[in-house]
């Protein structure tokens, strides 16, 4: 993992409900944590367990 990446990824796990196994659900779905902040809200939307308020944080809605 790059810098970068670890930088994406620690800023994902200070937004609201992003604990280990929501990010990972996350990771798994987009391949990346920096994938994830560019994702689209629809996309977001169709993980279990991600809601309006954590994508929001993420920065899409």
């Amino acid at each position: 993992m790059d810098t970068e990446e670890n930088l994406f990824s620690i800023a994902l796990r200070e937004c609201s409900n992003i604990g280990d196994i929501n990010f990972q659900k996350l990771i798994r779905a987009f391949g990346s944590a920096e994938n994830v902040w560019k994702a689209p809200s629809k996309e977001l939307q169709k993980i279990t367990g991600i809601g309006r308020k954590t994508i929001s944080d993420i920065g899409n809605i």
